[in-house]
């Protein structure tokens, strides 16, 4: 290999854990994470779990309708074949302020971001 240049990626001992790798001049990595259709199916026992809480206690959820548009926008969110992470985390925030004075709705919005973003 005299002369040429070894833009390649070189890893002794240990382990690796990587997704994608690349290396050099115009090298491009990708990597799709999909959501597995296990994990998809406990996000919408989640969501389902998260609506019927908040009818539950509609009357302690500061403004209902806000807390029941954002639950749509994560559903609708996640039906796209590449959710934005940042809209997610941005709804899913404000979902856990509006629902934060009943624990049992603000524990299930923080096991829904946690198996989203895990």
């Amino acid at each position: 290999m005299t002369g040429e240049t070894n833009y390649g990626i070189q890893i002794s001992g240990g382990t690796v854990n990587s997704g994608a790798m690349a290396a050099g001049p115009g090298a491009r990595a990708v990597h799709n994470v999909t959501a597995s259709p296990v994990r998809y199916e406990q996000i919408q026992v989640l969501l389902e779990e998260i609506r019927r809480l908040m009818a539950a206690h509609a009357d302690s959820v500061e403004d209902l309708e806000s807390a029941r548009e954002e639950v749509r926008r994560v559903g609708a969110e996640l039906e796209k074949p590449k959710p934005d992470r940042t809209t997610l985390s941005s709804v899913l925030e404000r979902l856990a302020g509006r629902v934060a004075s009943v624990s049992t709705l603000a524990e299930a919005v923080a096991n829904l971001t946690k198996l989203i973003f895990s």
